[in-house]
């Protein structure tokens, strides 16, 4: 799998704050889920989808985009239960 490297994405529309910063370990087939706080217009998902083209990521590794406060979970049933 190929190395993950820190990348300055350069936007034209504000970001308030970042909450978190976490270092990503991608496995083959995962998913990356980005959140926003709010609705993003037209012009605003075609950069930011852009952007996400531009960071190569393994054909595999999908993104989900989520907006206006949504939240996507996974609950999972553990072997034996």
């Amino acid at each position: 799998m190929a190395a993950l490297k820190a990348i300055t994405v350069p936007v034209t529309f504000e970001i308030p704050h970042v909450e978190s910063v976490e270092r990503l370990s991608l496995r083959p087939g995962d998913r990356i889920v980005l959140t926003s706080a709010s609705r993003l217009d037209d012009e605003q998902f075609a950069e930011l989808s852009q952007h996400i083209k531009s960071w190569g990521l393994p054909e595999d590794v999908k993104v989900i985009i989520l907006e206006a406060g949504l939240s996507l979970q996974v609950l999972s049933r553990e072997d034996g239960d």
